[in-house]
């Protein structure tokens, strides 16, 4: 087997795809780079990355929080329960006690939900 043949690993990218071009240095106070470190940690980007998307114009979102998380978890059990309670009312034509009142938790969790201020 030729040397060619044998290589491994990950193929080298095309000529214009290879960031190998520096843009002159930014010059900033000491607040705005704290600033800029600060959202990028947030966004889970070094700051190379984070900088070059935000100048291209990408729109640069922080990495949901744990209590994003939770919070999405429990989104997906409401939704959950509300398609069952909607399933049993199409089947059985009517809304029983039980169900009236896991409604209106379903209702109290919502607006506990839609008052989340990260």
């Amino acid at each position: 087997m030729d040397a060619a043949r044998r290589r491994t690993g990950r193929p080298r990218k095309p000529a214009p795809d290879l960031r190998a071009a520096w843009l002159p240095a930014a010059r900033v106070t000491a607040r705005e780079r704290q600033a800029i470190e600060e959202k990028a940690a947030r966004a889970g980007l070094d700051m190379s990355e984070f900088v070059r998307r935000a100048a291209l114009g990408q729109t640069v979102r922080p990495r949901p929080t744990a209590d994003a998380d939770r919070l999405l978890v429990e989104l997906n059990r409401i939704g959950n329960n509300l398609n069952q309670i909607t399933a049993r009312m199409h089947l059985t034509g009517e809304l029983s006690f039980s169900m009236a009142a896991t409604l209106a938790e379903l209702r109290g969790a919502m607006a506990k939900v839609a008052a989340y201020d990260p």
